[in-house]
């Protein structure tokens, strides 16, 4: 075409109809995300499927711990052919450069600093998605190979069958265990959950009450805001703005299984939980397990976090001893009769 004497009155027009027009019409979601296929040993030694066609057309495979993989899959972003992060990047020291801090570097807004990395759009997205994969594909497979450095005799065996309510022993067999150090494991939001929620449990008269104020006040004298609620309106009015439970989060009066919480993500009340820095409940013992499940679902759903009880930190106190011994398959009555015979037991 470049011969052609008319070069500069010829326009290059490019018509495609594909069969399938969803598969190529642009992307309508705001957001970018990936799934990790293959748990296999193969996939986890030798990385992702990845193939390209050689001059020769054969199949050359190519892995995305290779430096040659960034230029080779995002030629727009590197059309000089720069290379990528590999295993032998180093620093100007000489000392070798982890995956996340190169690409942490990558990634950095520095002052007048036109990157064109950073400006490419959806493009970022998926670059950044794809680099995410490699990172925490390298953080398992240093796991898988290294289960005994990071003893995981200690984790695996009865302690986890017990904790996740397994009793027959031959489903216990070997696994690979992640710790707690790995972000989104169950062990690490396991620690979350127990960073997130404090329980204060002990008898009446012991000072929770002046414990929850020092909590408050130390919170609010720095403009945190801090919700202070209690099962009975005795306790709550002991708090400094407190509120019922059932006044503060518009719980129902018929609890249920799956309930959640009449509360609005568009209204105020559902703006003051998002920029609540804890929630304390006190007396929490005393009220139905259905109403804090329904807050954890609410909190979530409030929140969009599916963080146990969105992400929020939940300090609960109370006295178990408070609460009235319940018999099933009984009536009211009988279950007071059941409490008036064991406190006479008691006393005697």
């Amino acid at each position: 075409m470049s011969l052609l004497p008319n070069i500069s009155e010829c326009s290059l027009i490019l018509k495609e109809c594909p069969s399938n027009h969803h598969q190529y019409n642009l992307p309508i979601a705001e957001q970018v995300a990936t799934i990790i296929v293959g748990c296999d040993a193969d996939s986890m030694e030798y990385g992702r499927d990845i193939n390209v066609i050689r001059h020769d057309g054969n199949l050359k495979k190519v892995q995305e711990t290779k430096g040659y993989y960034d230029p080779l899959q995002y030629p727009i972003l590197f059309p000089f052919g720069t290379h990528g992060w590999d295993v032998n990047t180093t620093n100007c020291n000489g000392r070798r450069v982890s995956c996340r801090a190169y690409y942490s570097y990558m990634l950095q807004i520095r002052p007048n600093d036109q990157s064109m990395l950073l400006n490419v759009g959806r493009l970022l997205q998926q670059y950044v998605v794809d680099n995410y994969v490699k990172i925490e594909s390298r953080r398992l497979r240093w796991i898988k190979e290294h289960q005994s450095d990071i003893r995981a005799e200690f984790y695996q065996g009865l302690q986890d069958a017990l904790h996740v309510g397994e009793t027959n022993a031959e489903n216990i067999g070997k696994r690979t265990i992640l710790p707690s150090s790995f972000i989104g494991g169950r062990r690490d939001m396991t620690q979350r959950y127990e960073d997130g929620m404090a329980i204060i449990l002990n008898g009446g008269g012991i000072g929770k009450t002046f414990l929850y104020r020092t909590i408050m006040a130390s919170l609010r004298s720095r403009g945190e805001i801090i919700l202070a609620t209690a099962s009975s309106g005795i306790a709550a009015t002991l708090l400094p703005g407190g509120r019922t439970a059932h006044s503060q989060f518009k719980i129902p009066i018929d609890i249920q299984l799956s309930s959640i919480y009449g509360i609005q993500k568009q209204k105020d009340l559902a703006n003051l939980i998002r920029v609540a820095a804890a929630i304390i409940w006190d007396e929490a013992p005393m009220t139905n397990k259905n109403c804090l499940e329904a807050l954890d679902r609410s909190l979530q759903d409030i929140c969009s976090n599916n963080a146990p009880f969105g992400g929020k930190v939940l300090i609960m106190g109370g006295d178990f001893r408070q609460v009235l011994p319940i018999v099933k398959v009984m009536i009211l009555m009988e279950n007071v009769n059941t409490l008036q015979k064991e406190w006479d037991q008691k006393a005697s």
